[in-house]
């Protein structure tokens, strides 16, 4: 953090289950408190958004989505996504993880850096979409 920078208090709602696990990262880690831990993993997301969205041109990669399959809609966003974005979305692999209520849906990319990042904006927060990844090359 920069030093002139203020610090300001907000509050988060998060699960009890990923509040623990996060205390238990901060336990195993060099991190004095949630706060530091928590501020160093908006930077990676806005990081990582900030470099996704830089591109322009054409743009080749893979985007990588784990997500509930249970969750209501979960599947219908991403079939939809695949054809709203076909333009786009080149392959698509589904696997059904260990637990089997989690799916990794891995989608091949190539094509204009707008519509790419369009199909990322649109899969992040959607309900039932737990985590997504992408790199692109």
């Amino acid at each position: 953090m920069a030093p002139s920078s203020k610090v300001m208090r907000t509050g988060i709602s998060v699960p009890q289950d990923l509040l623990q696990e996060l205390d238990g990262f901060v336990r195993s880690t060099s991190y004095s408190n949630r706060s530091e831990a928590i501020r160093d993993a908006v930077r990676a997301l806005l990081h990582e958004h900030k470099g996704l969205m830089l591109g322009k041109g054409d743009r080749f990669g893979a985007v990588m989505a784990l997500f509930d399959l249970h969750e209501k809609g979960a599947s219908d966003l991403l079939h939809m996504v695949q054809h709203e974005y076909s333009d786009v979305v080149n392959s698509v692999t589904h696997v059904h993880l260990v637990d089997l209520r989690n799916c990794l849906e891995l989608l091949i990319v190539r094509g204009k850096a707008e519509r790419v990042n369009e199909l990322i904006n649109h899969m992040v927060g959607s309900k039932g979409v737990k985590e997504i990844k992408s790199i692109m090359l």
